[in-house]
């Protein structure tokens, strides 16, 4: 039987991933809203450019004009292709949605497990079981995203930086909430200061 102390205290470490994971979705988010974004601005550049052909006899636009909008067509076409590809077979608008719940579900967890952290639950072990059990079932989730290794280090080190925690590895707290290039202390853990 786990007692009420270690619950707090395993709480607060949950409480600490919970906002690793937050980090690093939330960062995920943001480079795929970029992305999309770019795709989708994107597509509008073929119809201007077809509107300019249509209208190259009504503007007396020059030949010369006309062969650069063809080729300026052709270009804009390919990239919007290539973008269309990535985005189909990287599962932009998949992950999007993913990376946008998980965040969500992130900050849940995390402020239940600060609430239970700082026991302000009436029953802490029925409010620790059931977390528990929902949080292995987004860990789960979690998993099946690919979480680089970098993205494992930005986590923990915000998430060590948010709770001014001492790394396991390096004891030491992450000066700044990005990863640096080249740490003067490698740590295999935080990424190091």
């Amino acid at each position: 039987m786990i007692t009420e102390a270690e619950m707090r205290t395993k709480a607060w470490n949950s409480a600490l991933n919970c906002h690793g994971t937050y980090t690093v979705f939330s960062r995920r988010l943001r480079r795929l809203k970029l992305l999309t974004r770019l795709r989708d601005f994107w597509a509008f550049a073929i119809p201007i450019i077809l509107g300019a052909i249509a209208g190259s006899d009504a503007f007396g636009l020059p030949a010369t004009y006309l062969t650069v909008l063809k080729i300026g067509l052709a270009v804009a076409a390919a990239i919007q292709l290539l973008f269309a590809l990535w985005a189909v077979f990287s599962r932009w608008d998949d992950d999007l949605a993913y990376s946008s719940r998980a965040m969500r579900d992130s900050y849940e967890m995390e402020e239940a497990w600060r609430a239970i952290g700082e026991s302000r639950v009436d029953d802490i072990a029925l409010e620790f079981r059931m977390r528990t059990d929902q949080q292995k079932i987004i860990d789960s989730h979690d998993i099946e995203k690919d979480i680089t290794s970098e993205e494992k280090n930005l986590g923990m080190r915000n998430g060590l930086i948010e709770y001014r925690r001492l790394c396991a590895v390096c004891n030491e707290i992450p000066i700044s909430r990005r990863l640096r290039w080249w740490p003067k202390k490698k740590c295999a853990v935080c990424g190091g200061n």
